[in-house]
């Protein structure tokens, strides 16, 4: 099991909706989501079962957005993919939980840990 692991918009959602966010759990103790990938999961307003989630689980943790490391910045990801690498880039040993292609090959680029939510639990 992996101490902690910072997850992005996608994964969230699609586990959140299916009922099986323990499988965040079970790989982790810890769960990191940056404040912009915590803006995409609330944008359907408080009633979504995702940002029901992800407001009244106090097992994951919405952290700050940091600013984008150029590294990351030139491969074009999107705001969230891009918050979540940021972390993960700044805290060494993170599990990246990212089911966007390109995501997942900057992390693994930069020699991050990287699982996504299809065949990866």
């Amino acid at each position: 099991m992996d101490d902690t692991a910072v997850v992005n918009a996608s994964p969230f959602i699609f586990l959140s909706r299916a009922d099986r966010l323990d499988l965040l759990h079970d790989i982790c103790g810890k769960i990191l989501i940056p404040q912009a990938v915590a803006d995409e999961i609330l944008l359907n307003g408080p009633e979504d079962i995702s940002a029901q989630a992800l407001i009244n689980d106090t097992r994951f943790e919405v952290k700050p957005s940091l600013p984008i490391p150029h590294t990351i910045a030139t491969w074009g990801l999107g705001h969230g993919e891009s918050s979540v690498l940021a972390l993960a880039d700044l805290t060494p040993g993170l599990l990246v939980v990212i089911d966007d292609l390109a995501g997942r090959r900057c992390a693994l680029n930069l020699g991050m840990k990287v699982r996504g939510t299809s065949g990866s639990f």
